[in-house]
Formats: C-alpha cells, structure tokens, sequence
C-alpha cells in the first residue's frame, strides 16, 4: 500500500484508517491492493468513517469479485444466534444472519408488533418494546401464525381454534375413526373429537387455512447495480442498510424467494410539484437521487428522514415549489436548526447543497461526499 503509506507519512491520511483500510484488502494480490488503495485514497476525501469503508468495499469487490464471493461465504459459515448479558429479567441477544434473511425477520417482527399494538392490553409500551415482544411470540410458530392470520386476512378465513388438549391424540397416534354427520371424526373408544383429518400433534395442532405466500410480509429491499455491471453480472452490489455484497452472494441469497421487481424512476422527467408535501413518488425520487442525509459529512440513509424545501415554500406563490433540486433529506433536528437560521443552507444545483455554520464555515454537500471550502 504505497500510496496509503506515503500519504500517512505527509499527515494527509489518518493513520488509523489507513490500517483498517489495509486490513479489508487481505486477501487481495499486490497488485490489485496496490490499485484498490490508490482508488480509495483519492476517492474517500471527504467521506466520514462510514461512508469511506462502504467506498472500499465496493471496490474490494470489483477488485476480485470471486474471491469477495468466497469471502461471504465464508462469513456465512460463521452464521449464529448468541443470548447473553442475562440482568433484571432481561437478556441480549446477538444474531449474525444473510443479508436478505435478516430484511425478513425485520419485516416479519414489524408486522406482529403492529398487531400487538392494536391490542387495547399493549396500550402504553413503544413499538421497539413490541418489536421485542414479537420477536418472543416467534418462539411459538402457531402462536404467530394465528396473529399474523388475525392480523392479514378477513376473519372468516381466520385460523381455526386450535384444540383443546382433550381433544388432542397423544404421540401422534391415530386411532381408529369413525365420521359424524357433520364431518368431524369421532374415536369410537374415547368419543374424542378429532378436528383435523391429519390428527394432532400436540402442541403443533392446528391447520394454516391461508398460503404461506399470502402470510409472508413483503420485505421491500433496495439493491443499487451498476449500468455496466448488469450483463456481466460480476461487480458489487449494495443494499441499502447493509453494504456492499458480491453479485454471485446476491444470486445464491435469491434463491427461492419471490421477487417483484419495480420500474426504474427517471429523475429527469420528475415534475415538480405543486402541494408542499412531496408524493410518495417525489418522495422515492428525491431519496434516489440523495441515499444518505444531506448534511456536512452525515451518512445517515435518507429513507425515513424528512425532505426540507431548501428554499422556504411561500403558499401565495403559483410555482411549482416541491420537486427534484428544491428537497433535501434532513433529520429533524437539521431541520430545526436550518428553520431558525442556525445553519444556512442553499442549492443552486440539483443534488449539492451549500452549508454555512453558525461559525462561518462553508461546506459544499453532494449524494457522495463533504467538501470544505477555504
């Protein structure tokens, strides 16, 4: 890494990032870490921690795209789920997990906790204490089922009453049978009610009424590919929230899912708009072409935050004032201080943002890095 070193003997890289940014390119031939750390060098001006080190792995990855693959899948190997820190009735837990597994368990544990907070008896917890509560009733897959079925389909073709431990033929046993009028088979030795044809398995009883499609959430992940990199299929692949995976991880995680894929938004044929809150198309647009919040070496992910008029709306104007080039993503507390002149911020060009502290300092802001000015 002779760039790296030299630019750490003249003090114009810190010596602990140029290390960790050594460590990520094990692996590498010296050629190719040679290449990969001038790259980054001259690119991650500009970028906080974050953001540089997302940098260097996409480039780790393009660099040798089979052995970044075997990477993963090594890290796959080192899968697991670890409960410790046991205090005051609570205890930790730690989970290492595929990328796309971990989107669904997230979307799987937000859609019982908004069932849970439905439910008058949660009145008064957050929803992260529900989250947490959801994670638990997933311990008891009939449990979720019947939740997620309450919660998803109309109640006639809500899950049957699971049976009572009366009813119920231990082990697994099945008796000999006869069927009444109505259809339900009776044991002729006990006149126990057996209401599923398949007999019950203790505490697994219970028939799911409604395709398994239909009770999965939808889990809406966004991957960034590269024009270039779409035939040969061999580049990187980010996922927003999670970094940079290898194409050939991304294809064995597809793997049986179901997969719908969303139009490509142009964002030059994004007219501006008239109302002051942005539609959920402004909206994807403005998040498109601004992934991470708009603010002096921030990398916080865009989606979630709110979108600021970087020029003030004025109702009495007959302008379309809410478009691409006149939002930004900022957290509210950006916001705030934008809206009572703490911090001053202008865009006379579509996607960079001029900054001037409350200090004086001037900050230029694009979708990718943090200028300073003199």
């Amino acid at each position: 890494h002779r760039v790296l070193w030299a630019a750490v003997q003249d003090l114009q890289l810190d010596v602990r990032r140029a290390c960790v940014a050594a460590m990520k390119c094990a692996g590498l031939s010296r050629a190719d870490a040679d290449l990969v750390g001038r790259q980054w060098y001259h690119q991650q001006a500009g970028l906080g921690w974050k953001g540089a080190f997302d940098l260097l792995e996409k480039l780790v990855i393009e660099a040798d795209p089979a052995l970044a693959a075997k990477k993963q899948a090594q890290a796959a190997a080192t899968r697991e789920v670890v409960f410790w820190g046991h205090r005051e009735g609570a205890v930790d837990m730690t989970a290492r997990m595929d990328v796309l597994d971990a989107k669904y368990l997230d979307a799987t544990i937000e859609q019982i906790a908004g069932i849970l907070l439905s439910d008058s008896a949660n009145t008064g917890f957050t929803k992260q204490v529900m989250r947490a509560k959801a994670l638990g009733v997933m311990a008891t897959p009939a449990l979720a089922l019947a939740l997620q079925q309450q919660g998803l389909v109309p109640r006639a073709a809500e899950q049957p009453e699971l049976l009572s431990g009366d009813d119920c033929v231990e082990n697994g046993a099945t008796p000999a049978a006869t069927t009444s009028a109505s259809g339900l088979l009776i044991d002729p030795d006990t006149g126990r009610i057996d209401r599923d044809p398949q007999h019950c398995l203790g505490h697994v009883c219970g028939r799911v009424t409604v395709p398994p499609a239909k009770l999965q959430p939808r889990a809406k992940v966004y991957l960034h590919i590269e024009a270039t990199d779409l035939n040969r299929l061999g580049g990187a692949v980010l996922v927003e929230k999670a970094g940079w995976i290898s194409s050939l991880t991304l294809k064995s995680m597809l793997g049986g899912k179901k997969i719908t894929i969303q139009p490509v938004i142009d964002l030059n044929r994004i007219p501006a708009e008239f109302q002051y809150a942005p539609s959920a198309r402004m909206r994807e647009a403005t998040q498109l072409l601004c992934p991470t919040e708009m603010f002096p070496f921030s990398h916080t992910p865009s989606r979630g935050l709110e979108l600021d008029h970087t020029v003030a709306y004025r109702r009495s104007c007959r302008d379309a004032q809410t478009g691409i080039g006149l939002l930004a993503p900022l957290h509210h507390k950006v916001h705030h201080a934008k809206t009572v002149g703490a911090w001053n911020a202008q865009q006379p060009i579509v996607g960079e943002i001029f900054w001037t502290s409350p200090l004086g300092f001037q900050y230029v802001v694009t979708p990718e890095r943090t200028y300073a000015l003199e």
